[in-house]
């Protein structure tokens, strides 16, 4: 990057924003699919956005030092400082909507994990009226005279 002016950097940062934020949000359109889908559709979706997820911390870390830069930058045009003013409004507004889709995809975990939940506390009560059922010995504890 030796020679970019921090114009050119900054911009070129906000296009790698632009790119996590778009697979991002596929990412989180795939975990909405796998929670309809098999338990490892779910497994690969969870990896594939916890990958994602943690490539942001990079993009932090990166943005911090190009912000103190640009900041201390005297040399910058001004037309270039509203441009890259308004390249960060359109990067905020992205950053908004993924937000929300986020939150909607957590939503619908939470709900699927409740639905879950009760499903197990079917099963369990299933099991329980199941067991009354095992065979045992004549007049023991687990015996159900069937005649009766």
């Amino acid at each position: 990057m030796a020679g970019e002016s921090i114009t050119q950097r900054v911009r070129m940062h906000f296009e790698r924003e632009r790119q996590w934020m778009d697979e991002a949000s596929r990412g989180l359109d795939y975990v909405l699919d796998a929670l309809e889908g098999p338990a490892e559709m779910l497994e690969e979706a969870l990896r594939l956005h916890k990958s994602l997820w943690a490539r942001i911390e990079t993009l932090r870390h990166e943005q911090a030092g190009l912000r103190r830069e640009w900041q201390a930058a005297k040399d910058v045009a001004p037309e270039d400082r509203r441009q890259v003013q308004h390249e960060a409004e359109m990067i905020q507004a992205l950053s908004t909507g993924l937000e929300a889709k986020h939150l909607s995809v957590l939503e619908a975990i939470e709900r699927q994990a409740a639905m879950n939940q009760a499903e197990l506390g079917r099963l369990r009560r299933g099991r329980t009226v199941l067991d009354g059922y095992r065979p045992g010995e004549t007049g023991g504890p687990g015996y159900i005279d069937k005649k009766s």
